[in-house]
């Protein structure tokens, strides 16, 4: 699988190898709002650094929205827990926390609350909630999931999952999904410095797979993960759950998809090429 890639700046304010379908060039040619760190002078139209076509050699997976349809389940032990807490977490609310870690998530949590969150009961309860109904209804795969890990398997491509979540999470539901055994490796939240949207989980799982970060394509459904693939300077497919992709992600991405059933259509068309 090979990409054109431009130098373009990434959200954090400093300039990387960002990896564009020709479709995205001319969006990068002009500024996009809030894409660029505050004190930078006006961006306008800019040239483009060019390099050869690059290999993906690895593949690099999210997991909650992703690979497997989670989302509604965190959403429904955190609104639960908050509830019994004293604090109503909207849906709205809930759209902020997608793709970050517990850590973040909980410092979203505390600065719309405030200490009306008792955050120590939260804690305890929103695990226990989200065990229960995972133990009940099990996590399904995401529809077209299973003919995306044929098809990269049988280009004997190895793979990745890079979680926000936290390790025992991520194995709980691997399991519950039915996909234990399937990935080279497992790189959850709790073990990187910064969750996303900064790179450290996804330069972890490069480092952990074996090869740079620029022939490592991402697969991700949250703003915040585009965002620290971008940062890593990987090439990512977005495949949005339940946020709508807002422009700043869909621009940095290299194609936007409404499942994995286009993402993989995607995946073997440009191996065929």
């Amino acid at each position: 699988m090979r990409f054109d890639f431009v130098i373009a700046a990434h959200p954090f304010g400093r300039l990387t190898a960002q990896f564009l379908c020709p479709l995205h060039l001319e969006l990068f040619a002009k500024p996009l709002p809030g894409l660029f760190s505050p004190g930078r002078e006006a961006w306008g139209p800019q040239p483009f650094v060019m390099s050869p076509p690059l290999s993906i050699q690895a593949v690099i997976f999210d997991l909650d929205g992703l690979l497997i349809d989670s989302e509604p389940i965190y959403r429904s032990a955190w609104q639960a827990a908050a509830a019994a807490s004293g604090c109503e977490l909207s849906d709205d609310l809930y759209l902020n926390l997608v793709g970050l870690s517990d850590r973040d998530s909980e410092e979203v949590l505390v600065k719309a609350f405030g200490p009306d969150l008792p955050l120590a009961k939260f804690r305890e309860l929103w695990p226990a909630a989200w065990r229960r109904q995972v133990g009940l209804s099990g996590i399904p795969p995401k529809p077209g999931l299973d003919d995306l890990l044929r098809l990269i398997e049988g280009r004997r491509l190895p793979t990745a999952v890079a979680t926000s979540s936290s390790a025992e999470q991520a194995r709980l539901s691997l399991h519950a999904a039915g996909l234990s055994g399937r990935f080279s490796c497992l790189v959850t939240g709790d073990r990187v410095p910064h969750g996303k949207p900064a790179p450290d989980i996804f330069l972890e799982a490069a480092r952990q797979l074996g090869f740079p970060p620029q022939h490592c394509l991402v697969l991700e459904d949250s703003e915040a993960g585009v965002f620290a693939a971008a940062a890593a300077g990987m090439p990512v497919l977005l495949i949005p759950d339940l946020k709508p992709p807002s422009g700043r992600a869909a621009a940095l991405a290299c194609r936007v998809f409404p499942s994995l059933k286009e993402a993989a259509e995607f995946v073997e068309r440009t191996f065929n090429e």
